[in-house]
């Protein structure tokens, strides 16, 4: 008859790579997606202002047309902040040029 500590022995000698494997997908595979966000996992019209760094908007990251008069504070685009020639006289309506 074996003794307890030698069919324990046996047990694990028996299942030594199904432990590995368990150990290796409950340790590390786990702390990698949790830490993972992709654009498929945010629900439209969920990030916030405050969700977003400074600076963390390229005009790359806008489509043409995406920003609109209404989106702008008064006074927020001033004409150092336009390159030349990047306004058409055709494109000013009643506005006034600082």
């Amino acid at each position: 008859m074996q003794s307890v500590g030698s069919k324990a022995w046996q047990h694990v000698r028996s299942n030594v790579v199904g432990y590995i494997a368990l150990f290796f997908a409950l340790g590390s595979g786990t702390a990698m997606a949790a830490n993972t966000v992709f654009s498929t996992d945010i629900v439209n019209g969920e990030v916030k202002s405050v969700d977003i760094q400074s600076n963390g908007v390229a005009s790359v990251d806008l489509l043409n047309g995406g920003v609109e008069t209404q989106d702008l504070l008064d006074e927020d685009v001033k004409s150092q902040d336009l390159d030349n020639g990047s306004v058409r006289t055709s494109e000013i309506q009643n506005a006034a040029i600082h």
